[in-house]
């Protein structure tokens, strides 16, 4: 039984919706900001970075920064950038990316059902980055970007998420000049507000795509507010996610470059592959492979395929990022530690096979390799065993955006 709950959301006005989402901060480069600030008084970042522009900036991560991020959205909301909704909604988001649809529903979550295990993870969280998000969380009191969950395959929400987007005027239909459409409907009807509540409360598990640090935080940060004496009701209990069915996820691999560093000549690897890949000449690969025991490696101007000989049953358990790791990383470059091993670097599989051949062929790297994508089934299988994935094991779409729908679990707000 998952407790997802509609919520009041702070969202911005209609006419400056496309002025204020950003993409996540971290990814952006200081330069990006200066020129986004200067150029856009509307976007999410003047929030973010509410000093960016002062000579004595705030330092990044201290409660001075925390708090003025906060007062930076209060201020927003009195210049009437945000609007909150009057009545708890769920609301149902969409985007469209080179004509592919993702579509996903936004609510709340409980805490309990993170403590209860019926959010289901495959990555390790950092104790340290969850303490400081944690923090983050204490001061500015609010969620600015969804966790990204899937579920399995339901028909009874795939239904209902369908009555909406068929039937009603979304409250907003924008895209950015990336060329991504986003299209954002709202439960206008109580009856409808019910019966998603009913269907999600007969899924058993949901599973976290994107967001591990953002989920396990908030729930640290709700555990605190409980010390603190809130009831198990209280809106800080909750944190905001958007849920998809398996179906309306797609997973890209993460494919790898090897640093020129690594003191191992091209013909040195192949070698050393032969004792565990059966190892092929092959044209250039229009996708990625289709089994997970067979790599594409491009190096010296020439495309391999790599089959691993061992087909274990144990051995078929892991990603293709794992295999990866242990056949082809550790036994011909003896790295054990892929995630602090900085002579290799990561490229996800949106970019296509073209970027890492030409990164090899310009000579920024000495080999490349693309992976086998993983599906939400293997995620979901490795998760539903308590096993987790590899750093960089896959790259998940949709990517969402920063200020479309805010959860505000303030003191000063009832959003539920």
């Amino acid at each position: 039984m998952a407790l997802i709950l509609p919520f009041k959301a702070f969202r911005p006005v209609h006419d400056k919706v496309f002025h204020v989402v950003c993409r996540s901060a971290d990814g952006f480069t200081s330069s990006t900001i200066k020129k986004i600030i200067e150029s856009n008084p509307y976007s999410f970042l003047n929030i973010i970075f509410p000093d960016f522009s002062e000579k004595n900036k705030s330092k990044a991560g201290t409660p001075e920064r925390m708090r003025k991020i906060r007062h930076a959205f209060e201020q927003s909301k009195e210049k009437k950038l945000f609007i909150s909704d009057e009545e708890p909604a769920y609301y149902i988001y969409r985007q469209i990316k080179k004509n592919i649809e993702y579509t996903g529903i936004v609510g709340v979550i409980h805490a309990d059902e993170y403590r209860n295990g019926h959010v289901k993870i495959h990555e390790h969280t950092l104790t340290e980055r969850e303490e400081k998000l944690m923090q983050y969380l204490d001061l500015v009191e609010w969620n600015a970007e969804p966790v990204l969950f899937f579920y399995k395959s339901n028909t009874e929400l795939q239904q209902l998420v369908y009555d909406i987007t068929d039937k009603q005027f979304p409250l907003y239909d924008f895209s950015g000049t990336d060329e991504i459409r986003h299209i954002v409907w709202k439960t206008e009807k109580k009856s409808m507000v019910q019966k998603i509540r009913s269907a999600f409360e007969k899924v058993e598990n949901v599973y976290i795509a994107d967001g591990h640090h953002r989920s396990s935080s908030s729930v640290l940060l709700a555990d605190k507010r409980l010390g603190e004496g809130v009831d198990n009701h209280h809106p800080s209990q909750y944190y905001m996610g958007i849920f998809f069915d398996s179906k309306e996820l797609k997973v890209y691999e993460f494919n790898r470059l090897l640093d020129n560093r690594f003191m191992i000549t091209p013909d040195v690897m192949l070698q050393k592959a032969e004792a565990d890949f059966n190892i092929t000449k092959i044209e250039k690969p229009t996708g990625p492979p289709s089994e997970k025991t067979e790599f594409f490696v491009f190096t010296k101007g020439q495309w391999y395929s790599l089959k691993l000989k061992n087909t274990a049953d144990a051995l078929l358990k892991m990603p293709s990022a794992g295999i990866w790791n242990e056949y082809f990383l550790k036994r011909i470059y003896g790295v054990d530690d892929p995630k602090n091993e900085k002579k290799i670097h990561y490229l996800p599989g949106t970019l296509g096979i073209e970027v890492v051949e030409k990164e090899v062929l310009n000579g920024n790297y000495g080999v490349g390799c693309i992976l086998s994508p993983s599906t939400t089934k293997e995620i979901r299988d490795i998760a539903d065993r308590g096993d987790v994935m590899p750093p960089k094991s896959t790259w998940i779409e949709p990517k969402l955006l920063n200020g479309l729908l805010i959860y505000d679990f303030s003191r000063h707000h009832d959003p539920l």
